[in-house]
């Protein structure tokens, strides 16, 4: 995948299922283990905890845009609460996470992230980037990461409207490209 293939996805972007995730991306499967993410905060849901680790380890190209990539490093208890989802659903604990170190990644730039890496991605809107993964290296559990008292909300992503994915393709289209 290149720049110039991501563009004709964006440019003709109501041929495929897209899905939105609250942590303010669009995204479409390109294989069965890369999907293309467009982000931009107005599919964000402010509701969704952006601090998480996944459930498997991935590797991120950036196609068109910037990614900052916060990385946090974890102790046993503090003011953070967690969510741990695994195969027996959601549990609740509390951590203390310290900032390690801050990334900015460009256009051409990649970078990977093992499972259990606790980060926040924010990309500048109409950052597109590809985004592999590797099921057969995936742990059971992902965690979930947010301040106070607001209750978890679940970022499992759903079907995006037509209208979400035309203002968020058409915004990158006209900043990136």
């Amino acid at each position: 995948m290149d720049k110039a293939r991501a563009r004709k996805i964006l440019e003709q972007p109501l041929d495929r299922l897209w899905t939105v995730q609250g942590f303010g991306k669009i995204a479409t499967n390109i294989t069965t283990n890369a999907r293309l993410h467009v982000w931009d905060r107005m599919v964000v849901d402010p509701e969704v905890p952006a601090v998480h680790s996944h459930a498997y380890p991935f590797r991120s190209l950036v196609l068109a845009g910037i990614v900052r990539n916060l990385r946090y490093t974890e102790w046993p208890s503090g003011p953070w609460n967690r969510v741990i989802t695994d195969t027996e659903g959601p549990s609740l604990a509390v951590a203390d996470l310290k900032e390690a170190v801050t990334e900015v990644y460009r256009e051409g730039d990649q970078y990977s992230q093992e499972a259990h890496e606790i980060h926040w991605s924010i990309p500048d809107d109409g950052t597109v980037t590809l985004v592999e993964w590797d099921f057969f290296r995936a742990p059971k559990a992902m965690h979930v990461f947010w301040r106070g008292a607001v209750p978890w909300q679940d970022a499992k992503p759903r079907e995006a409207t037509p209208e979400e994915v035309l203002a968020v393709t058409r915004r990158a289209l006209a900043i990136w490209f």
